[in-house]
């Protein structure tokens, strides 16, 4: 008896999570399989394709931040974002327009927490969107402190850890 390679568990474990995700995010269009959905997030199809990140978003509290401050993190968002799918996936291609009908679409958001203190909780969630309307979610929680701990390279540090959990 022969047990299957690494890249061949991968695979597999890949799909199947990618089913569960599609299934959890509600049903499709009518007569969709699930395993065709899970294939357009397939490790194989993630790692070519091309990317557009749109425009951050806020949730949760950002009146702890001032203006100039919440300009900084969405921007720094966008760009760190743009450099960990890049290093996720050397092959795909990060776009600024919508040109290509097989763009995905990634949404960042950021959970902001009611109050800025070290044991306080940040948020950070990925949309992946087809234009089909398939969607793909990541979220993840970080604490302030740890993200403090990183600096000048949190964000990076926080899309590089969301990132990897990828197919």
């Amino acid at each position: 008896m022969t047990s299957a390679s690494v890249p061949e568990r991968r695979s597999v474990l890949s799909r199947f999570f990618c089913v569960v995700v599609m299934l959890s995010m509600g049903p499709g269009p009518a007569g969709a399989l699930a395993v065709q959905e899970g294939e357009l997030w397939s490790a194989l199809t993630m790692a070519s394709a091309r990317y557009i990140i749109l425009p951050p978003q806020i949730e949760g509290n950002p009146e702890g931040l001032t203006a100039h401050q919440r300009k900084i993190v969405l921007k720094s968002m966008r760009h760190d974002l743009a450099g960990s799918l890049k290093r996720r996936y050397p092959k795909a291609a990060v776009v600024t327009t919508m040109e290509d009908r097989n763009v995905i679409r990634v949404t960042p958001v950021i959970e902001a927490p009611q109050r800025l203190l070290p044991w306080g909780k940040l948020g950070l969630k990925l949309i992946f969107e087809r234009r089909s309307g398939q969607r793909f979610l990541l979220k993840e929680q970080f604490t302030l402190f740890n993200l403090w701990q990183q600096q000048d390279d949190a964000a990076k540090y926080a899309y590089d850890k969301l990132v990897d959990r990828l197919p």
